[in-house]
C-alpha cells in the first residue's frame, strides 16, 4: 500500500482508513489463541521487549518506511491485551492496560494529531516503565485468578437450568415472597461478575443464573404487564451471566447496559407487583388445575 507522507515524513492517513488491515491482524492472532495458543512468562517478556524496540522506530510517526513496526506493535499488543483480559488479577491488568496504551497510541501516530500522538506517546512510555519493571515471577499472578469460559462451565449450567425447571414450586404454592427472593438473587450478585466470572465469582453467576431461570418460567404464559417486564429481565440476566462467560449472542456492551437498566426497573419493583403477577398465576392455575401439577 503507498502512502500519502506528510513534509515531517508522517502519513496523511487516517487510521480509519487503515482499520481493515489492524482488524485482521486482531482476528488472526484472536483465532491463534482459541485454537490452542497460550503464553508463558517468557512469551510476556519477550513481547514487552519487542514493543519496545519496535516503538524507537515509529515514535517519530507511522510512515512506508516503518509500517511493519507498526503493524507488529499493533499485534503484539493485541496479543498481550486479549490474554491479560482473560484474568482477574492486578498483574493481567497492569499489562492489558499497557497493550491498550500501545493500540491506542498506534492509532493516534496515524490521524497525525501531534496533541494526540503526543499525550499517548506519554501514556505508552509511562506504562511501558510499569511492566519493564515486572520480575519474572510476578507473571506468575496473572494465573492465579483466570475467568473462567461457557465451555469451560456449560454442563453446570445445563445441570442448574434443568434442576431450577424440576425445582419449580407448585404454581398453587407459589407466593410472592419467592418470587421477590429470586430478584434479589440476581441484584445481589451481579457485582461479582461484572468484570468476568472467576473460580471465586462462579458461585454468584449461578446463583443469578438459576433465579432467572425460575422467573422466566414462572412468568410462561402469566400474560400481563408486569410479568412480561419480569419474563424480559430473566432473559437479560441469562444474556449477562453468558456474557461473562465469554458466551456473547450480539454486542458485548449492548447486553451490559441492557442488563444494567433491567437491574434498575428490578429495584422498583414492590410486593403489590409480586402479588398481582402471583394473583394472575393463582387464577390461570385454578381454570387448568387439570395440566398443572
Amino acid at each position: 500500500m503507498l502512502m500519502v507522507l506528510s513534509a515531517c515524513g508522517k502519513t496523511e492517513m487516517l487510521f480509519q482508513e487503515v482499520k481493515d488491515e489492524y482488524d485482521t491482524i486482531a482476528s488472526s492472532i484472536e483465532n491463534g489463541l482459541e485454537n490452542g495458543g497460550t503464553m508463558l512468562n517468557e512469551d510476556y517478556l519477550n513481547a514487552i521487549s519487542q514493543i519496545a524496540s519496535k516503538y524507537e522506530d515509529i515514535k517519530k510517526g507511522i510512515s512506508d518506511k516503518n509500517i511493519d513496526a507498526a503493524q507488529e506493535i499493533y499485534g503484539l499488543a493485541h496479543k498481550l491485551e486479549y490474554v491479560a483480559n482473560l484474568f482477574d488479577s492486578d498483574i493481567a491488568k497492569t499489562i492489558a492496560s499497557f497493550a491498550a496504551s500501545a493500540k491506542t497510541m498506534i492509532e493516534a501516530a496515524y490521524d497525525d494529531v501531534d496533541a494526540d500522538f503526543e499525550t499517548s506517546k506519554k501514556d505508552f512510555e509511562a506504562k511501558l516503565e510499569e511492566v519493564q519493571n515486572l520480575a519474572a515471577e510476578d507473571f506468575d499472578e496473572i494465573q492465579k485468578k483466570a475467568k473462567l469460559t461457557w465451555n469451560e462451565v456449560e454442563d453446570q449450567f445445563s445441570e442448574i437450568e434443568e434442576t431450577a425447571l424440576n425445582d419449580l414450586t407448585a404454581l398453587k404454592e407459589l407466593d410472592s415472597y419467592e418470587l421477590e427472593e429470586l430478584k434479589h438473587d440476581i441484584i445481589d450478585n451481579y457485582d461479582a461478575i461484572k468484570d468476568g466470572v472467576t473460580e471465586d465469582g462462579l458461585e454468584a453467576a449461578k446463583k443469578m443464573y438459576y433465579a432467572a431461570i425460575r422467573l422466566k418460567a414462572y412468568m410462561e404464559d402469566v400474560g400481563i404487564e408486569e410479568s412480561e417486564a419480569v419474563s424480559t429481565f430473566a432473559d437479560k440476566t441469562i444474556n449477562y451471566v453468558k456474557c461473562a462467560l465469554f458466551n456473547v449472542e450480539g454486542d458485548a456492551a449492548t447486553i451490559n447496559k441492557e442488563f444494567e437498566d433491567g437491574v434498575a426497573s428490578a429495584k422498583k419493583w414492590t410486593q403489590s407487583t409480586w402479588n398481582k403477577i402471583t394473583t394472575e398465576i393463582g387464577i390461570s392455575y385454578f381454570y387448568n388445575y387439570d395440566t398443572v401439577e
